[in-house]
């Protein structure tokens, strides 16, 4: 299992959560 930075995944998330909240 690959070790991601926290940082790298909050990116992540963020870009996935403003996605859902545009499709919204």
């Amino acid at each position: 299992i690959p070790t991601v930075p926290p940082s790298i995944s909050r990116l992540r998330l963020g870009k996935w959560l403003r996605k859902l909240m545009w499709n919204h």
